[in-house]
């Protein structure tokens, strides 16, 4: 459930919806065991935004798009750990 409210909330303010989906993998990975986990991490990750939007505000356009290509290949390299069959 939160995990969906979560998703909801991001689309609407304009947030891609797959961080939250993310960083519960994330959070569910290091051992969380409730969607808490998700609620905590996006607590921490919007205040996060709220301090360095500034900061981010400053970086070009061209130059996040090198780093959005290496969290894709990260990305897929969690891919082989998944059991398809």
């Amino acid at each position: 459930i939160c995990c969906g409210v979560g998703t909801i909330i991001s689309a609407v303010l304009g947030s891609a919806p797959i961080f939250v989906s993310m960083s519960a993998a994330a959070g569910i990975r290091d051992g969380g065991r409730t969607g808490l986990v998700s609620v905590v991490v996006g607590i921490y990750s919007f205040l996060t935004a709220c301090i360095f939007s500034p900061l981010a505000a400053a970086i070009p356009s061209c130059a996040v798009a090198p780093v959005l290509i290496l969290v894709g290949l990260n990305m897929l390299g969690e891919a082989k750990e998944v059991q398809w069959r």
